[in-house]
Protein backbone atom coordinates (compact mmCIF):
# COMPACT_ATOMS: atom_id res chain seq x y z
CA UNK A 1 0.00 0.00 0.00
CA UNK A 2 1.26 3.47 -0.90
CA UNK A 3 0.26 6.49 1.14
CA UNK A 4 0.37 9.80 -0.65
CA UNK A 5 0.48 13.02 1.35
CA UNK A 6 0.90 16.64 0.36
CA UNK A 7 2.95 18.97 2.53
CA UNK A 8 3.64 22.68 2.48
CA UNK A 9 7.26 23.64 3.04
CA UNK A 10 7.86 26.85 4.97
CA UNK A 11 9.72 29.40 2.78
CA UNK A 12 11.90 30.34 5.75
CA UNK A 13 13.08 26.73 5.89
CA UNK A 14 13.92 26.82 2.17
CA UNK A 15 15.94 30.02 2.74
CA UNK A 16 17.71 28.38 5.66
CA UNK A 17 18.65 25.31 3.59
CA UNK A 18 19.75 27.50 0.68
CA UNK A 19 22.14 29.39 2.97
CA UNK A 20 24.05 26.11 3.43
CA UNK A 21 23.55 24.48 0.03
CA UNK A 22 22.92 26.45 -3.17
CA UNK A 23 21.62 23.26 -4.85
CA UNK A 24 18.41 23.83 -2.85
CA UNK A 25 16.24 25.68 -5.34
CA UNK A 26 15.53 29.21 -4.19
CA UNK A 27 15.18 32.19 -6.49
CA UNK A 28 15.27 35.48 -4.58
CA UNK A 29 13.43 37.21 -7.44
CA UNK A 30 10.44 34.88 -7.19
CA UNK A 31 7.67 35.79 -4.74
CA UNK A 32 5.14 33.00 -5.25
CA UNK A 33 6.80 30.23 -3.25
CA UNK A 34 3.70 29.63 -1.16
CA UNK A 35 2.10 28.06 -4.23
CA UNK A 36 5.19 26.25 -5.54
CA UNK A 37 4.86 22.48 -5.26
CA UNK A 38 7.84 20.36 -4.25
CA UNK A 39 7.85 16.74 -5.34
CA UNK A 40 9.92 14.38 -3.29
CA UNK A 41 10.26 11.56 -0.82
CA UNK A 42 9.76 11.83 2.92
CA UNK A 43 11.97 9.51 4.97
CA UNK A 44 12.48 9.16 8.69
CA UNK A 45 15.73 8.78 10.60
CA UNK A 46 14.42 7.52 13.92
CA UNK A 47 11.62 10.04 14.46
CA UNK A 48 13.14 12.94 12.51
CA UNK A 49 11.52 13.46 9.07
CA UNK A 50 13.72 14.40 6.10
CA UNK A 51 12.37 15.62 2.78
CA UNK A 52 14.31 14.56 -0.31
CA UNK A 53 13.23 16.69 -3.28
CA UNK A 54 13.22 15.35 -6.81
CA UNK A 55 14.36 17.63 -9.59
CA UNK A 56 14.28 17.57 -13.36
CA UNK A 57 17.21 16.36 -15.41
CA UNK A 58 19.88 18.84 -16.49
CA UNK A 59 22.93 18.39 -18.75
CA UNK A 60 25.27 18.67 -15.74
CA UNK A 61 23.76 15.44 -14.36
CA UNK A 62 25.43 13.48 -17.17
CA UNK A 63 28.80 14.14 -15.52
CA UNK A 64 27.75 12.71 -12.14
CA UNK A 65 28.25 9.18 -10.91
CA UNK A 66 24.98 7.30 -10.45
CA UNK A 67 24.99 7.89 -6.70
CA UNK A 68 26.66 10.24 -4.28
CA UNK A 69 26.36 11.23 -0.66
CA UNK A 70 23.47 13.58 -1.39
CA UNK A 71 22.00 12.45 -4.70
CA UNK A 72 20.78 9.55 -6.83
CA UNK A 73 20.44 9.81 -10.59
CA UNK A 74 17.45 7.89 -11.98
CA UNK A 75 17.59 6.65 -15.58
CA UNK A 76 15.17 5.17 -18.09
CA UNK A 77 16.40 2.82 -20.82
CA UNK A 78 15.48 4.38 -24.14
CA UNK A 79 15.80 3.49 -27.82
CA UNK A 80 17.26 6.04 -30.28
CA UNK A 81 13.93 6.65 -32.10
CA UNK A 82 12.36 7.64 -28.75
CA UNK A 83 14.92 10.36 -28.01
CA UNK A 84 13.53 13.89 -28.14
CA UNK A 85 15.49 17.08 -28.72
CA UNK A 86 15.43 18.26 -25.08
CA UNK A 87 16.04 14.85 -23.47
CA UNK A 88 19.15 14.44 -21.35
CA UNK A 89 20.59 11.15 -22.64
CA UNK A 90 23.71 9.19 -21.78
CA UNK A 91 25.16 6.73 -24.29
CA UNK A 92 26.56 3.72 -22.47
CA UNK A 93 29.71 1.82 -23.51
CA UNK A 94 27.55 -1.15 -24.61
CA UNK A 95 25.67 1.07 -27.08
CA UNK A 96 22.51 1.45 -24.97
CA UNK A 97 20.98 4.84 -24.24
CA UNK A 98 19.79 5.95 -20.82
CA UNK A 99 17.59 8.99 -20.38
CA UNK A 100 18.10 10.94 -17.17
CA UNK A 101 14.68 11.18 -15.55
CA UNK A 102 15.26 12.88 -12.22
CA UNK A 103 18.05 13.70 -9.85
Amino acid sequence: MINLHFYTIDIEYIKYLYSFDTEVYFNKERHDYEGKPYLGILIYNNTIPYFIPLTSAKPKHLKLKNTGVDYLVIYENIKPPEIHKKDIVKKMSNGEFKKVIIY
